[in-house]
């Protein structure tokens, strides 16, 4: 799907002025993620049968509906890209990250 099979040059394939080209690249990118969804999908919930869509499905959709499939797929991709880290107060008498007592 990517150049040289490297992920972190995706970007270039979707900025290519070779229009085919970086619409085919979006659609495999939007298939692959869909993929992923309904395996995952299928693996929590026993019996789900998934339907990922294919990259021609998402070629025929019309520009609108490309382009919202798209950017939908765009979010999820960064979204789980980003990273979260969750903390819960210090519990105790000690003291704090100004080297002041509690």
């Amino acid at each position: 799907m990517s150049p040289d099979g490297d992920v972190n040059k995706f970007d270039k394939l979707l900025t290519s002025k070779e229009y085919a080209k970086s619409q085919k690249a979006a659609a495999a990118f939007v298939a692959a993620l869909s993929k992923g969804y309904e395996m995952a999908r299928e693996w929590e919930e026993p019996g789900y049968k998934g339907r990922p869509l294919t990259a021609e499905e998402v070629l025929s959709l019309d520009d609108a509906q490309f382009e919202s499939v798209f950017v939908e797929a765009l979010r999820a991709w960064t979204g789980d890209a980003t990273i979260t880290i969750e903390t819960e107060p210090v519990k105790g008498k000690g003291k704090n990250a100004d080297g002041d007592s509690e």
